[in-house]
C-alpha cells in the first residue's frame, strides 16, 4: 500500500507540540476517566458492514482488500461501527467502550474534507441505555473534551431523526412513501425531487423503472428470484451487502413510488418541516405551530425536544461560557440511517472551513442492522483530531 496518501496522521503540527496520534491518545485517557473501557477494534473490517448501514455511495471512499476467503474486506473508515460489532459479539446488555485510532477513507480532488486518506479518530460509545440523561451526558463530555484541549469557541448544529419519523408515522401516506422519505429525509428537496422524478409518462420510463413495473407483477418470493437470476446471467453478485430480496423490494418500490406519488398538500408539510432551522426557541416553535395545524399529536416529542435543547444550551454555557451558539436544523441527521434520537456536530467558530470537528448522537438502529436479534439504544460520539488539531493551531492544514 502506497504510505505517500497516509501522510500525516501523526504529524506534529500544533504550537504545543502536541502530535495528532499523542492527542487522540490523551482524549482516549480522558474518556477511560470517566468510566469507559478502552478497546481497539481490527483495522480490516467486512464492507458490507459499512455500505448496508451508510450506504452505497460510501464504496468509493472505502480502501476495499480481498480477504483470504475472497470476502470483501476494507480498512475501517470510522470506529463506532467496529466499536458497536465487538459489543454485539460480547453479549454484554450495557457497556461503555472508548477509542483511539486511524481511519481510512479516500478523498477526492474535489472534495474539502480537511482530512487525509489516514486520519485519527478518538470516541466514546455506551451501549445499553435508552434515557434521556443519558444523550446529554455523551454530549456533555464531548463539549468538555474539546474545551479541555483548548477549543473555546465551539458552534453547534443539532437535529433529531426521530421527531421527523414522529412526523411521518402520523401522514396518512403509503408506507412505501414512509419508508423512502425517512431514509433521506436530510435531503431538504426529497419531496419535490421525487415528484418531479416520477411525472413522466410511462413511455419515458427507464429501462430500470420498466423493470421496477414488471416485478409487482410478482409476488415478493418470485421478484427476489427472478432478481437472483439476472445477477447470476449477469455475472453480479449483490451489491452493498445487499441480497437479492432486499434488491427485488427495493425495485418494487421504486414502481410503487411512481404508481403513487405524494399529493401536493403532503409535499408542503414535509418541506415546510424540513425547512425549520434557527435557535431551538424558534424551531421548537415552528414545530409547535405545525403540530398545532395538523393535528399531529406531537406534544410528548415536542416536549422531549424541547427539554434536551434547554439542557443542550445550559452544558454549552456552564462549560464554554458565553462564546458559543446551537443552531437546530431540522433537516439535519447526520446523514446515516442509523440515527434515531438527538444528534449533534460540533465546530470551531472561529474555523468554519474545518466542517465538523466532532460527531454523535443516538443511534439505536445501529445492532440491529448489524444482525442484532434485539433492539439496542446506544449513543457515543467521534472526534476528528486532525481537524481539532488544525483548529488549535489557528485552523492551518
Amino acid at each position: 500500500m502506497n504510505r505517500q496518501i497516509f501522510m500525516s496522521a501523526g504529524k506534529n503540527i500544533n504550537p504545543d507540540n502536541v502530535t495528532v496520534e499523542a492527542r487522540a491518545r490523551r482524549l482516549r485517557d480522558r474518556f477511560v476517566d470517566s468510566g469507559f473501557a478502552s478497546i481497539e477494534p481490527p483495522i480490516l473490517q467486512p464492507s458490507e458492514a459499512f455500505i448496508g448501514l451508510s450506504g452505497e455511495d460510501i464504496r468509493r471512499r472505502l480502501y476495499l482488500v480481498q480477504g483470504e476467503g475472497g470476502e470483501e474486506l476494507c480498512l475501517r473508515p470510522d470506529l463506532t461501527i467496529p466499536v458497536a460489532r465487538i459489543h454485539l459479539e460480547s453479549g454484554a446488555d450495557q457497556a461503555r467502550y472508548c477509542y483511539a485510532g486511524p481511519s481510512f477513507r479516500r478523498v477526492s480532488e474535489a472534495e474539502t474534507s480537511n482530512l487525509p486518506g489516514e486520519f485519527q479518530q478518538a470516541g466514546f460509545e455506551l451501549f445499553g441505555s435508552s434515557e434521556p440523561e443519558t444523550d446529554m451526558q455523551i454530549f456533555a463530555l464531548a463539549v468538555g473534551a474539546l474545551k479541555a484541549e483548548g477549543l473555546d469557541a465551539v458552534q453547534v448544529r443539532m437535529g433529531h431523526p426521530g421527531i421527523f419519523r414522529a412526523l411521518i408515522a402520523a401522514l396518512d401516506i403509503p408506507d412505501f412513501w414512509r419508508g423512502r422519505l425517512l431514509r433521506h429525509f436530510w435531503r431538504r428537496d426529497l419531496a419535490t425531487g421525487i415528484a418531479a422524478a416520477f411525472a413522466n409518462s410511462p413511455s419515458k420510463a427507464s429501462g430500470s423503472e420498466a423493470f421496477a413495473a414488471a416485478l409487482t407483477s410478482l409476488d415478493r418470493d418470485a421478484a427476489s428470484g427472478l432478481v437472483e437470476e439476472v445477477l447470476a446471467l449477469a455475472g453480479i453478485k449483490p451489491v452493498g451487502g445487499r441480497s437479492a430480496d432486499e434488491i427485488a423490494h427495493r425495485f418494487m418500490e421504486r414502481a410503487a413510488l411512481a404508481a403513487e406519488p405524494l399529493p401536493g398538500k403532503i409535499i408542503s408539510i414535509v418541506q415546510e418541516y424540513l425547512s425549520l432551522e434557527g435557535s431551538p426557541d424558534q424551531v421548537v416553535s415552528g414545530i409547535v405551530a405545525l403540530n398545532k395545524e395538523h393535528k399531529f399529536a406531537l406534544d410528548v416529542e415536542i416536549e422531549a425536544l424541547s427539554t434536551q435543547l434547554n439542557e443542550a444550551e445550559k452544558i454549552l454555557q456552564d462549560i464554554c461560557g458565553s462564546d458559543t451558539s446551537l443552531l437546530f436544523a431540522a433537516d439535519f441527521g447526520r446523514n446515516l440511517e442509523y440515527y434515531t434520537g438527538l444528534v449533534f456536530e460540533l465546530h470551531d467558530s472561529n474555523n468554519p472551513h474545518l466542517r465538523q470537528i466532532a460527531g454523535g448522537g443516538r443511534y439505536d438502529r445501529l445492532l440491529t442492522g448489524l444482525g442484532s436479534k434485539k433492539d439496542v439504544p446506544a449513543v457515543g460520539c467521534a472526534i476528528y483530531v486532525d481537524r481539532l488539531s488544525q483548529a488549535l493551531e489557528g485552523g492551518n492544514s
